[in-house]
């Protein structure tokens, strides 16, 4: 059985290029070969990812085409592989990026224009949400089903046993990259909303800006106009030990995204115990299930009244995370390693 993966690109830290690696370790522990070709690779991972340019399957060979992004190498495994199917992890609206990062919005518009292409090209369909199916059903992709992703493995330990928050004074972490789309300037805006309530609340955002440094521009000028810039932390891309740091010192994960398509770090945020506030956009409540506080809108001030409630409730913050453990197990490695070799086993039958 031969079942290769095609990406648009590779990089490490990466949570596509790591679900890539993982993948390729269990089809190959089940008896597949398989490879993984993508047309952009960093140089870190040249030695274990094939240029999409040396495609040459056997004949009865299939490909999984992991989409994010519109990619010459989809072309090129559609003309070469006898089957193919297509692993959607969602792309972008181009309308949320277009202000502060252009030359994404362009990628991303690229992209979910020739979505419904190949879509309806490939044998079959899965994705890492119930929300990013809905989106290949609606372009006319039959039998989508959602399997999660393959994350990586912080190691964060058990739930934390730090002091209980200041309520006056909450420690407040977001992590993804600078994008608008991940509207980092609405947590600055609760952040402005809570101090004008007298609550001295810290922000740590985490994830790089190398996309949109007109964004973190524009994020910089909004907490220094609102007088705030020293209770707002631009953290940048970090470690693995200091992500893990972070996770462990902050009280309350706050998520007013405009658009996510799975959103890993909730879990990982639930992995330490932390309480989770997140905005209903895209995939966050599916992914939080009812592990978290889900903001119907977000406002500064019903933010930071969530914020503030769940900060002094102990409570409400153990009702919270009451069930962490059920998502957790949801989207544990052995739980997706299982819906995605029975996907494998159709795409190769």
């Amino acid at each position: 059985m031969t079942l290769h993966q095609i990406a648009a690109g590779v990089a490490p830290r990466d949570a596509i290029s790591h679900h890539l690696l993982r993948s390729r370790e269990l089809l190959r522990a089940n008896g597949y070969e398989s490879e993984i070709y993508a047309e952009h690779i960093h140089p870190d991972l040249a030695n274990v990812i094939r240029p999409a340019t040396a495609i040459d399957p056997a004949p009865g060979a299939a490909a999984i085409l992991h989409y994010s992004i519109n990619s010459a190498a989809f072309d090129i495994a559609l003309r070469r592989f006898d089957r193919t199917a297509l692993h959607y992890h969602n792309i972008t609206p181009a309308e949320l990026l277009w202000r502060h990062a252009p030359h994404v919005a362009r990628q991303c518009a690229v992209g979910r224009r020739d979505l419904g292409r190949f879509a309806t090209a490939v044998d079959h369909a899965c994705a890492d949400s119930e929300f990013n199916a809905l989106e290949l059903r609606d372009l006319g992709a039959s039998d989508v089903e959602a399997v999660g992703i393959l994350r990586r493995a912080l190691e964060v330990g058990s739930v934390h046993t730090r002091d209980e928050p200041d309520p006056d004074a909450p420690m407040l972490l977001f992590v993804g990259r600078g994008i608008p789309n991940k509207a980092q300037h609405d947590l600055i805006l609760a952040v402005a909303a809570l101090h004008e309530t007298g609550c001295a609340a810290r922000l740590q955002m985490i994830g790089s800006w190398d996309a949109a440094p007109a964004y973190e521009q524009y994020c910089r000028g909004l907490c220094a106009e609102l007088g705030i810039s020293d209770h707002v932390a631009f953290g940048g891309a970090m470690s693995d030990g200091a992500l893990r740091e972070a996770y462990r010192s902050a009280d309350i994960f706050l998520c007013l995204s405009d658009h996510e398509g799975f959103c890993v770090p909730l879990l990982e945020a639930l992995d330490v115990g932390l309480p989770i506030i997140g905005f209903d956009a895209g995939a966050v409540a599916e992914t939080l299930g009812d592990a978290g506080l889900i903001l119907p809108t977000k406002e500064p001030s019903l933010a930071a009244e969530a914020v503030r409630a769940v900060a002094g409730d102990p409570a409400l913050r153990g009702a919270m995370l009451a069930g962490a453990a059920g998502r957790l197990e949801n989207f544990a490695a052995d739980a997706v390693g299982e819906r995605l070799l029975a996907f494998a086993t159709r795409v190769v039958a």
